[in-house]
């Protein structure tokens, strides 16, 4: 199931709705709204360069929290996996 609610409420509805819905459900954001052309993609050097994001983000600013939600949740995973593979080394060395 392809869920496009947008961030927060999609990832809440997947939550709620787990033990109902049978299957995978996948968060797809605002893909869908690109796909079916209500949202203009970024001009192909933003798309390019890996900016698109950036690109949505200045042209609609409500997106800066969402967008800052994804950068702390990386931020995190990246300092666990770091924090890990340093604890695994070292198990190595032992």
């Amino acid at each position: 199931v392809l869920v496009g609610m947008g961030v927060p409420q999609q990832e809440r509805f997947m939550r709620a709705a787990r033990t109902r819905v049978p299957g995978v459900m996948i968060g797809v954001g605002g893909a869908l709204d690109l796909f079916a052309g209500d949202v203009p993609r970024a001009p192909i050097a933003w798309q390019k360069l890996g900016l698109e994001w950036c690109y949505r983000m200045i042209r609609q600013p409500r997106r800066v929290k969402a967008v800052v939600s994804i950068a702390r949740f990386s931020g995190h995973a990246l300092l666990a996996w770091a924090v890990l593979s340093f604890i695994r080394l070292s198990a190595q060395t032992d």
